[in-house]
């Protein structure tokens, strides 16, 4: 985890240099990602957003799940209900699919599914708190 902060803190120190790569949506997710961990919400709520936007604006459930993280930090938990339902109902999609896959990719790996389960998990406990 250390290690995406640094990250988010480069590429956030960055991005006047190298404005290209900050468009790519998967960049735009990790620096999203690093900077909630980081504790840095607005900053994060942003990068996901725009990765949102960079994969044409539809996002992928990481997004959402972070952004529902993000926003449950920033006391929007009415969004954050909204983002990690969305998540959980795509997630519970590709899970009843007999291939696993998610927009024509190959299945998804253990790991990966078990990432997601941990987002989904954390996402829930932060939008059903009092």
């Amino acid at each position: 985890m250390i290690g995406r902060v640094v990250v988010a803190k480069r590429r956030e120190g960055n991005q006047e240099r190298h404005p290209g790569r900050l468009g790519n949506p998967a960049i735009l997710n990790t620096l999203g990602a690093a900077l909630y961990r980081a504790s840095k919400y607005d900053s994060a709520i942003v990068r996901l957003k725009e990765s949102i936007r960079a994969a044409g604006g539809e996002g992928t459930p990481l997004d959402w799940l972070f952004l529902a993280l993000a926003k449950a930090r920033t006391g929007a938990s009415d969004e954050a209900k909204l983002w990690h339902a969305r998540a959980a109902a795509r997630w519970r999609q590709v899970n009843q699919q007999k291939s696993g896959r998610l927009n024509g990719l190959p299945p998804l790996s253990w790991t990966d599914r078990l990432e997601r389960q941990l987002l989904l998990r954390e996402a829930e406990a932060a939008t059903t708190r009092p």
